[in-house]
């Protein structure tokens, strides 16, 4: 299925203290999601860390991972969309949101946008005129919004419904 091998998977799993429910169902949800398909990848939590960002993201690595992601990141956003509503129909914090990466995808995005942001960011002081960004998925909106959560300079909105929905950069009052 999926181009997957039909090899036993193998899960090594960490005991960790005070891990979050959420991280908890993530984990046996892909466990179970892995076996399935039969696959040998690895389940770890990492840390994601981009400046201003601190992220916790379970990621996925090891033989035919790169499946995973699908085009432009569409099978990994689905993927990631499924496991949280699972997560939200068990735990009573519907807030908890958990990220999937797979082979460090997700992070290289990540410092993409962080470093076209940042340019982003000059300009608009610059100029004091607002930019646009192009459209863009929730996860990656979301993130920008979080990079300048604390900015004393810039604000950012969304704009626009569906696949059209973009964040505005401008310069605060």
């Amino acid at each position: 299925m999926l181009g997957f091998g039909n090899e036993q998977a193998k899960v090594k799993v960490e005991k960790v203290s005070d891990v979050p429910e959420s991280i908890k169902l993530a984990y046996e949800i892909l466990r179970n999601f892995l076996e399935y398909l039969d696959s040998p990848m690895k389940i770890t939590t990492k840390i994601i860390e981009n400046g201003k960002i601190s992220d916790l993201i379970i990621s996925l690595d090891g033989e035919d991972a790169a499946l995973m992601i699908g085009r432009r990141g569409e099978t990994l956003r689905s993927l990631q969309y499924i496991v949280n509503l699972m997560i939200q129909n068990k735990v009573d914090n519907k807030d908890a949101l958990i990220s999937l990466d797979v082979e460090g995808y997700i992070e290289k995005k990540f410092n993409n946008l962080s470093q076209l942001v940042e340019k982003m960011e000059k300009t608009v002081i610059r100029t004091g005129k607002q930019l646009a960004m192009e459209p863009m998925p929730a996860f990656e909106r979301r993130y920008i919004h979080r990079f300048f959560s604390d900015s004393k300079k810039i604000n950012t909105e969304s704009e626009d419904f569906g696949r059209n929905r973009h964040i505005i950069l401008k310069l605060k009052k």
